[in-house]
């Protein structure tokens, strides 16, 4: 895949986490807890097992795509 910034090869790969990763207009500190709020994008739908999504890594303009629609 080509960067859509830059137009150069990206990397493929996934993004990973022991928990859920999430999308948020608004982004919040651990302190105020973490957990999905009304109107968060869920990009890791499962919890258990290192939940990952596939992902595409520029390391020329430092920007990763992640497709949520196919998690892993």
């Amino acid at each position: 895949m080509l960067c859509l910034w830059c137009q150069q090869k990206m990397e493929e790969g996934a993004v990973q986490s022991s928990k859920w990763v999430f999308f948020s207009k608004y982004p919040r500190y651990w302190w105020l807890g973490l957990g999905t709020k009304e109107g968060d994008t869920l990009l890791t739908k499962k919890h258990a097992f290192a939940p990952r999504v596939p992902a595409w890594n520029c390391p020329h303009c430092e920007r990763v795509v992640i497709d949520y629609g196919n998690e892993t």
